[in-house]
């Protein structure tokens, strides 16, 4: 029977090969000793183990446990690891012929757990479960797995293996609930945060980390007080807790006192100088306070630490934006889309800020594709589905304008009429996201209305024209008004028209148009009573032109106002014959009645 494939001095070696090489993962045991066994197989070909063996071998192995546990009394550590390391040589030699032995792999993971293995300890508990039986071993297996997860920062994996822990034992000890706390903040789960960091700190009240938590919480709710207070006693309780600085760093960076947040920060960095978020915090900093050499070293190290941090990536998106860099701000931006382990809130605010990118290069499809990403990644995020309203909306709006500047095409009307329809559908589209939004109403009715359907397009303005945005697009409200005006015209309502194309104007200061119906909605609520005129032959004339004598100075008043309305559109080439016939006949009408 070979020899187990551990070196004697395996231990020491993986710990300072991870130090120095491998800061954010654990080392493969099995990796490392993986060429022994191949050379060993090159050498001759081995039988699988007999079962007298495999006694003979676990034997060994716990032989080489007792040595490594008095080692561990007597404060001999390199006997403690050469034994350890002998005991998992054995239990990995047993386990490559019987891979479902539940027991050995079991006692396999404990000889991870001395060399603080996470990754290979979580791998091969995850493993062992499997096959357990035994309540206490199986708790063990959980614990342990929650253990490794939340050393590696893997927050999915210690919320899954947290959650088992607590359903198995109800009484958990106070680390269970700081590790819940700590990844469920950073998933920015924060309501579920605060109840596990306050439960962890029913039994620890000295727990830092579990301070710090409620830090976290407290500070995506918007309580900087809160936040200041829980990271200020985590601080007191145990000045090295580093996510505490970096936590007092991102108030200090809130409230734009950005040199106490490099501060903080590298306060944070002292302690633990693989905490991307401390650099990342400090990189935004330095950047508002106009370093930017130190910025990009801080997010450059931050990025080489774990290239894979979301923090970190959006930090290096933010502060290549701020800086007008959009081209990195896109890649950056786009990284943390794609990082699984990228919290929702990391994910909304690089897709909304890949949308804004998009919509300024006018490039509504990617815009919308995009969104349609964000809404299948977090699906629950309101400002997702508005992000995904406003990138249909930004396309149809788009469409609706190209839709008159046709002239060119083969056919312009049916090009004109083309592009109405696709705005038609995107508005559509955009409604399924963000009923509510009053651009995408307006818009909605604009673009029914350029397809001549007035009545159908009224109550979509109506609808939308109230709550219309004050940065929205003026040109939009300006011809939202101009078309209700002549929805309410055809409904022989006048003076509301009026109210309309007066607001028309306002918004569309250069456009003949508005002022022309202007003109109208005015005129048409003149009232006309008997008189007398020095030619009585020109009676013909008003009865043509539809006009008779003013019935009051106030019906006289509309008719100077209306003619000045018609000068304006002339005065903008817009000219209505019909109107100016009117206007003729009664200012001769006014002439004769003074003479």
């Amino acid at each position: 029977m070979p020899f187990p494939i551990f070196s004697p001095a395996l231990g020491a070696f993986a710990r300072s090969l991870r130090r120095l090489l491998l800061p954010a993962s654990g080392l493969a045991l099995i990796a490392l000793a993986a060429p022994t066994l191949a050379q060993e197989q090159e050498e001759e070909e081995r039988e699988p183990l007999t079962r007298r063996e495999v006694s003979r071998a676990l034997d060994l192995a716990e032989d080489l446990l007792d040595d490594a546990e008095n080692a561990v009394r007597d404060g001999d550590a390199e006997a403690a690891q050469q034994a350890y390391s002998g005991a998992g040589g054995w239990f990995l030699r047993v386990l490559e012929d019987y891979p479902d032995r539940h027991d050995v792999r079991l006692e396999l993971a404990r000889v991870y757990r001395y060399f603080e293995e996470w990754e290979n300890i979580a791998t091969t508990y995850s493993l062992a479960v499997e096959g357990l039986e035994d309540s206490d071993e199986i708790l063990e297996a959980w614990t342990e797995m929650t253990n490794a997860y939340s050393r590696m920062e893997d927050d999915q994996g210690v919320i899954e293996a947290g959650q088992m822990v607590l359903e198995l034992n109800p009484n958990p000890p106070a680390d269970i609930y700081v590790w819940l706390a700590a990844s469920m903040a950073r998933q920015e789960a924060y309501d579920d945060a605060r109840g596990m960091a306050e439960k962890a700190l029913e039994l620890a009240p000295d727990s830092a980390v579990a301070h710090s938590t409620l830090g976290l919480a407290a500070f995506a709710g918007g309580d900087m007080e809160a936040a200041e207070t829980s990271f200020s006693r985590a601080v007191e309780l145990d000045p090295e807790t580093a996510r505490a600085h970096a936590g007092l760093a991102e108030i200090y960076f809130a409230r734009e006192d950005f040199q106490a947040a490099v501060d903080s920060a590298t306060e944070a960095l002292n302690r633990n100088d693989q905490l991307t978020a401390a650099y990342g915090i400090r990189g935004k900093a330095n950047n508002a306070l106009g370093n930017q050499a130190e910025a990009y070293g801080d997010l450059a190290m931050a990025i080489t630490v774990n290239s894979n941090d979301p923090a970190a990536n959006l930090a290096f998106a933010q502060v290549y934006e701020a800086q007008g860099n959009a081209s990195q701000a896109e890649n950056y931006y786009d990284r943390v889309t794609k990082l699984g382990n990228a919290p929702p809130g990391a994910k909304v605010e690089a897709y909304l800020a890949l949308l804004g990118f998009a919509i300024e290069n006018r490039d509504f499809d990617a815009a919308v594709q995009r969104m349609l990403e964000a809404v299948e990644a977090v699906p629950d995020s309101e400002e997702v589905r508005a992000g995904a309203g406003q990138a249909y909306y930004q396309k149809a709006r788009n469409l609706r304008e190209s839709s008159q500047n046709t002239a060119e095409e083969d056919d312009p009307e049916a090009a004109r009429q083309e592009r109405l329809d696709g705005a038609l559908d995107a508005v559509g589209e955009a409604l399924k996201y963000a009923p509510d939004d009053p651009s995408i109403s307006v818009e909605h009715g604009l673009v029914l209305s350029f397809q001549d359907q007035i009545a159908e397009a009224r109550p979509h303005l109506e609808r939308g024209v109230p709550g219309f945005p004050q940065d929205g697009h003026s040109d939009d409200l300006g011809l939202a008004h101009y078309f209700l005006g002549q929805a309410l015209m055809a409904a022989n309502d006048f003076a509301g028209a009026q109210g309309h194309f007066d607001q028309a104007t306002v918004a569309l200061p250069t456009w003949g148009q508005p002022f022309r119906m202007l003109a109208w909605t005015v005129l048409l609520q003149v009232q006309y009573g008997p008189c007398r005129l020095k030619d009585a032959s020109f009676g013909e004339r008003m009865k043509a032109a539809q006009v008779g004598c003013p019935a009051s100075d106030a019906d006289r008043q509309r008719v100077t106002e209306a003619a000045a309305h018609n000068e304006q559109a002339k005065g903008m080439g817009v000219q209505d014959p019909t109107l100016q016939e009117r206007l003729d006949v009664l200012q001769e009408v006014k002439n004769q009645i003074e003479q």
